[in-house]
Formats: C-alpha cells, structure tokens, sequence
C-alpha cells in the first residue's frame, strides 16, 4: 500500500482564473484515471468497493464539492467537471484535505525548493 499506480504531469486544456478552478478541474482528471483503475482491477476480478481517498490540499476546492450549488463565481464550470460532485455525494469518493507542505504529489508536478523536496522524498521512502 502507499505506492504510486499512475501519475502524469502537464497544461490544462482550459484557461482559469482562479486557483479552485484549476484544482477542481485537475481533481475531476484525477478522479476519471481512478474511475479507470478501478474498472481494470474489476475487469481482473479485483473488485473495490470501498470509497476511494482522495487527497487535495485546495480548501475551496474542497468546499466547492461539498456544496455543489451554483453561484456567479462557479456557474460556468462545465458540466463535466461537476460530474465529480455526484461521485463524491454516492460516497464513490472520500475527500481528505491535506496541506500543501505534505502533498507528496507535488515531489513529481512542481518545481520544489530544496527542503521541501527533501522532506517529500524522505516521506516516501526515497531517502
């Protein structure tokens, strides 16, 4: 347990403005690739049924899924994105937050300052 299974690393496909969005828009690619893993595990008799955690560090982000209403910040966030919030009301996702200094993910997306780069590797083993 603990290992990665998949990770990519490139531009969003949309401009955004704020920050949430463009969280909100990598945590819904992010959950479609677990969607994906798991059908694969289903497919090899390795049925999961269990919430799966999911790990963001954007609180807004987070806010935005637990309360999927519409506002004038939010109301163009395309319907594909917010197909995430029904995943996380049937309860097929658990949503952890995590803060931004222990988001190991960051050790392979961003470019890192040296300390923070070295207590990320150490957190996984590396060192």
């Amino acid at each position: 347990m603990g290992s990665t299974i998949a990770w990519r690393s490139r531009k969003q496909s949309l401009v955004t403005l704020p920050s949430t969005e463009a969280e909100y828009i990598a945590l819904t690619e992010a959950i479609q690739e677990v969607l994906w893993l798991r059908r694969l595990l289903k497919d090899m008799n390795q049925e999961i049924t269990c919430p799966i955690t999911v790990f963001e560090d954007n609180q807004n982000c987070i806010r935005l899924l637990q309360n999927p209403k519409s506002s004038l910040r939010t109301k163009h966030i395309n319907v594909k994105y917010n197909s995430v919030c029904d995943l996380y009301q049937s309860k097929d996702i658990d949503l952890h937050y995590c803060v931004s200094e222990r988001m190991i993910a960051d050790l392979l997306t961003k470019l890192l300052e040296s300390v923070k780069m070295r207590q990320l590797s150490m957190d996984i083993g590396l060192v």
